[in-house]
C-alpha cells in the first residue's frame, strides 16, 4: 500500500552485558541475542530457534523491522471512497445550488451562469423582433427554456475542470464557431459600424451560435479558475 508508514518497532535492552534486546508486535516479540556466529533474530510466536543471523545487531534489527512492515501491510485492506451518487449517473452533473431565499436580483449562481442564460434571452428576442422566415429562428417559450438551460449548464462552474479540460472546451466551441460557410459584409450605415453575417444555410447559423455560447461559456469557466 503506498503512501501507508509501519510504526517502527521499540527495542528494550534485557541483557545490558550483551546487548540482547527485544521488541514487542500485536502478534509476539522480536528477539535479537549475541551468539557466537553473530546476532540471532528469534522469533519466538513462530516457535523457531533461529530466523535468521545477522553480522551487526543493526542489520538484525532491520530484518525484524521488514519482516514486522510486510505482516502489517499484508493486514492492510485499500478501501475506495464511495462514487458520487450523482456523478456516477449518466447524463447527469454537478451544478451551484441557488439560495431560494435570496431575491431573484441577488442570486447566489455565479454570475458567468447568469450570463449565459440572460444571453439567450436576449438572442431569442432580437429573432423574434427581427423573424425572416428561413433565417432566424421561431422561439417559442418552451425552446427558450431549454437554450436557456442549456446555457447555464455550458456556463457551470465545475469542482474538476482543469486547465486541459477547459482547453478541450474552448477548442472544440471555436471549431464549431468557425467551421461554417457565411459571407461578412461591413458597412458604415448611420455612422456605426455594422457587420452582416449571412449563412449558406439555416443549420450552419444556428451551430454558429450554439459556438459562439459555448465559447462564452468556457471563457467564463477559465476567469473562474483559480
Amino acid at each position: 500500500m503506498s503512501g501507508a508508514v509501519v510504526k517502527a518497532l521499540e527495542w528494550r535492552v534485557f541483557c545490558a552485558r550483551s546487548g540482547n534486546c527485544e521488541a514487542k508486535a500485536p502478534y509476539g516479540e522480536y528477539v535479537i541475542q549475541s551468539e557466537t556466529d553473530g546476532w540471532c533474530l528469534y522469533l519466538p510466536w513462530q516457535q523457531s530457534e533461529v530466523d535468521s543471523v545477522h553480522s551487526t545487531l543493526d542489520y538484525a534489527k532491520a530484518a525484524a523491522q521488514s519482516d514486522f512492515d510486510a505482516r502489517i501491510r499484508s493486514a492492510l485492506v485499500v478501501s475506495t471512497p464511495p462514487a458520487d451518487p450523482v456523478a456516477a449517473q449518466a447524463g447527469w452533473q454537478l451544478v451551484p445550488k441557488d439560495d431560494d431565499r435570496r431575491e431573484f436580483s441577488d442570486s447566489a449562481l455565479p454570475a458567468a451562469m447568469i450570463s449565459a442564460g440572460a444571453d439567450v434571452l436576449e438572442k431569442a428576442s432580437d429573432d423574434l423582433r427581427n423573424y425572416v422566415a428561413g433565417e432566424t429562428i421561431d422561439w417559442d417559450y418552451g425552446m427558450e427554456a431549454v437554450a436557456v438551460y442549456r446555457a447555464m449548464l455550458s456556463a457551470s462552474p465545475s469542482p474538476v475542470d482543469s486547465r486541459d479540460g477547459l482547453i478541450e472546451r474552448l477548442v472544440g466551441a471555436a471549431e464549431k464557431t468557425l467551421d461554417n460557410r457565411a459571407t461578412m459584409l461591413s458597412t458604415a450605415g448611420d455612422g456605426r459600424p455594422y457587420v452582416t453575417i449571412t449563412f449558406d444555410t439555416l443549420a450552419e447559423m444556428h451551430r454558429f451560435t450554439a459556438g459562439m455560447a459555448e465559447l462564452r461559456a468556457a471563457l467564463a469557466a477559465k476567469e473562474q479558475q483559480p
